[in-house]
Parts: C-alpha cells; sequence; structure tokens
C-alpha cells in the first residue's frame, strides 16, 4: 500500500473517530431518584448505565450525627455497605472524579477496563468531604472502591463521560465512505504510459 495513501486513509478515519466520539461530560448525584424516607433504597440497575453492588441510597437529612452527609439536606448519597461496593458500567466511560465523604476510615478506588487494572485514584485519609480525581484519563468500564477498616463512606456526584463511539448517522458514514472510496480510486489510478526511449 502507498505510504501517502495510507497517511490520508489514517487521517480520514481518525477524523471521523473524533466526530463520532464527541460526548460531553454528565456528572450524576442520584437527586433525580426516589428515595422514601428512612429507607435503605437500592440504586436501580442501568442508573448512570452501570450496576450497582454494595450500594445503599439515603436522604442526607436523615444522616445527620453520623458524618456521612455533606451537610446538604436535600441530597441523595449512595452509601457503601461492603468491603469492596463497584460501580460496573455497560459501556466504556471516562471518568474525571467522585465526590466523596469518608469520616471514618481511608479511602481510594481502583479503575479496570476489561478486567485489567489500569489506573488508581490514590489512597485519602480518613475524615473530610471532597472530589476525589481519579487520575486516570482513558477508557474504564468498573470502579471498585476500597474503604479501609471500615465501611463508613459515602458518595454524591460521579462526573463521567461516554467514550464509546455512538452510532454514526447514515448521511456521516456515506460521506466517509465516499472520501475512503475517492481516496482508494486515486490509489489505484492505472499509471500513464511512459514514454519510448529513444
Amino acid at each position: 500500500m502507498n505510504l501517502n495513501f495510507a497517511r490520508h486513509l489514517a487521517f480520514a478515519l481518525s477524523a471521523f473517530a473524533g466526530f463520532a466520539a464527541n460526548a460531553t461530560p454528565t456528572t450524576f448525584g442520584f437527586e433525580e431518584l426516589t428515595v422514601p424516607s428512612h429507607t435503605a433504597a437500592e440504586i436501580p440497575d442501568g442508573y448512570a448505565g452501570a450496576t450497582w453492588t454494595g450500594w445503599i441510597l439515603r436522604r442526607t437529612d436523615e444522616l445527620n450525627g453520623t458524618g456521612l452527609n455533606s451537610n446538604d439536606a436535600s441530597s441523595i448519597l449512595a452509601i457503601g455497605t461492603t468491603d469492596a461496593p463497584e460501580i460496573n458500567f455497560a459501556q466504556d466511560v471516562s471518568i474525571d472524579g467522585v465526590f466523596a465523604i469518608n469520616p471514618f476510615s481511608k479511602l481510594a478506588y481502583e479503575l479496570y477496563l476489561d478486567g485489567q487494572w489500569v489506573g488508581s485514584s490514590g489512597s485519602r485519609v480518613a475524615g473530610g468531604a471532597s472530589v476525589m480525581p481519579s487520575n486516570y484519563s482513558g477508557a474504564i468500564d468498573r470502579i471498585v472502591f476500597h474503604p479501609g477498616d471500615t465501611r463508613g463512606f459515602s458518595i454524591d456526584d460521579v462526573s463521567l463521560t461516554a467514550v464509546a463511539s455512538p452510532v454514526p448517522e447514515p448521511g456521516s458514514l456515506a460521506l466517509m465512505l465516499a472520501g475512503v472510496a475517492a481516496l482508494a480510486g486515486l490509489r489505484f489510478k492505472p499509471a500513464a504510459p511512459r514514454p519510448a526511449r529513444a
């Protein structure tokens, strides 16, 4: 394959991929879910495009005095109930950070893609409430939290971006294929005959 043709083809495909994957960061904070008072509600499967294992939802006004709330009476928090609560995403995402409240124990979370560890938030000592950045910008499909010796922590806002390319619109796909066909036509155009030597 001609090197110039390969470069043009790679450029065309990468430009289209960049167009198709143009996604916006989204923050999920549980507030749009219905959580009855004094109920340890489960996070519904599919919320934020994920399956949530080892979590319950509680209203912050019910958590006064526990240290697990963010002093915002209108919030709903996810509280970790196991030694390693998880979030498993149906499609690859990129995570910016998680707002975490860990008054009793150190906290960290690890990131995975296709069963392989790819990054970690790093560990934070007990106390306080703040955003824990992911320290990783690549694609992931699973987050595992490690609360140390106790399970006393909660999370609020999870900021992430879908990174899987959506199915392109038919017009966009046709335009890309036409461009590839044109490049292929240029590459395989028959060469003009060489003039005969005298």
